[in-house]
């Protein structure tokens, strides 16, 4: 809605709190669930993939907030739980 109602809000955006390569992201699960056997990605091979903190500026800029990807992680884990997974 906040793209409609706001004419600043005009061109793409990429709606997403941050861009993680794998390498990352596997290294983030284990150190914030130490008691799992996390397989961590040894080798980076996603060269491709540009990380970067804030893409989604413009958003941002006009009032969205996202989800930090440690929260996104905890929520996802404690469901997991939750629900006897792991």
């Amino acid at each position: 809605m906040m793209l409609y109602e706001n004419p600043s809000g005009q061109g793409r955006h990429f709606c997403i709190e941050s861009v993680e390569r794998l390498v990352d992201f596997t290294s983030k699960i284990a150190e914030l669930y130490r008691e799992y056997p996390v397989q961590r990605t040894l080798e980076d091979k996603q060269g491709w993939v540009v990380r970067a903190k804030d893409p989604s500026k413009k958003l941002i800029d006009l009032g969205a907030r996202f989800t930090p990807i440690d929260k996104t992680i905890w929520d996802t884990v404690d469901c997991f739980r939750s629900k006897g997974l792991i």
